[in-house]
């Protein structure tokens, strides 16, 4: 009994040690490093939403960050990258996290049962790609650059991932892949920064709901697509300070993965435009090099989009599932109408 009370005490203060809550370790981008991995998919369909095949017909990507990292333990190109951005004024010290992502594009004309398309029609085509990301996120915005790596073309399997869902569906399979863009290697950079505003806090007569605003700026330089963009976002909803957005398939007026939940439960309902103006496209115009089925692509296109996002905390993790609604005005010379296409995303972050 003697020993048990004189070893009651130090039982006690580990039990208190053990109840206090983890004090967040400050990045140099002046808020708390976010120690969760993200993983994400986004599948992108205009069935979704219009029940057709048709122009911009699949999107698909899988996503995975790591968690931020203070600058010493990051890997040594991603440091040296992250030192020399640090060193601009326009970039600056930031928290840093890095990640993959994988995915896949397919492109259709309208009259899919036709075995020779109409060459005045959006050209067959599917694209996979590989991209090496890198986020960095301060107190005023959050940035990403993606080194992308891929191939347009029958190597993309566009005809077989679409041949596949079409027989799980039971819907008739395209005829006129024989005329798809032919195969083409791509490499490009692109880089993509979200600022987030608050417009309105959380206070009366509203209470919980808030309302902010996510201007954005992209570019991106690839044989596949080169473009620069401008656009935002308004956000109504709760706990808006837990992301950025919901992550989507690019181009569109913003994709972002992280989840900064911090035990809340968070929602939103959003709406964005974005204005892109477009240097090159593969899908549209064919091939760089070779002679294939292409048409006049326009030089400027528009997004729209509305939607909804919830982020709910399962302990320390989040999930987070969104649905989008996107409409974009003509890609090509000849195009009757916008296209209209739907977007989930589901992230997971632990």
């Amino acid at each position: 009994m003697t020993v048990l009370r004189k070893l009651a005490p130090l039982a006690v203060a580990l039990g208190l040690l053990n109840a206090a809550p983890a004090v967040a370790q400050m990045g140099p981008g002046g808020v708390a490093l976010d120690k969760r991995a993200v993983f994400d998919v986004v599948t992108e369909n205009d069935y979704y939403a219009s029940s057709t095949d048709q122009w911009y017909t699949t999107g698909t990507r899988f996503g995975y960050l790591r968690p931020e990292q203070m600058p010493q333990d990051l890997p040594g190109p991603v440091e040296w990258l992250d030192r020399q951005l640090a060193s601009l004024g326009f970039f600056g010290p930031a928290n840093t996290r890095y990640g993959l992502n994988i995915g896949q594009h397919i492109y259709t004309p309208v009259n899919v049962l036709l075995h020779n398309p109409d060459p005045r029609d959006h050209p067959y085509g599917g694209y996979a790609y590989g991209e090496l990301v890198m986020m960095r996120r301060n107190e005023a915005f959050l940035d990403r650059f993606v080194l992308q790596a891929g191939v347009f073309g029958p190597g993309s399997w566009g005809r077989r991932s679409q041949d596949v869902v079409h027989g799980l569906l039971n819907q008739d399979v395209s005829h006129g892949w024989k005329y798809q863009v032919r195969q083409e290697y791509s490499l490009g950079l692109g880089w993509d920064r979200v600022w987030r505003f608050p417009v309105m806090p959380a206070s009366r007569p509203f209470g919980v709901l808030e309302v902010d605003a996510l201007p954005t700026v992209a570019v991106m330089a690839s044989n596949v697509m080169t473009y620069g963009q401008v656009g935002g976002r308004l956000r109504l909803g709760r706990a808006l300070d837990m992301d950025y957005g919901p992550a989507r398939v690019r181009p569109s007026v913003s994709d972002t993965s992280p989840i900064l939940g911090d035990g809340r439960l968070g929602w939103y309902v959003f709406g964005g435009v974005a204005a892109r103006a477009v240097g090159r496209d593969i899908s549209v115009e064919g091939n760089t090099f070779k002679a294939s089925r292409g048409v006049e692509r326009m030089n400027g296109v528009m997004d729209f989009d509305i939607g909804a996002a919830v982020l709910v905390p399962i302990g320390q993790r989040y999930v987070r599932v969104s649905y989008t609604q996107d409409w974009r005005t003509q890609e090509f010379v000849g195009q009757k109408r916008y296209s209209h296409f739907g977007s989930f995303n589901l992230s997971y972050a632990w």
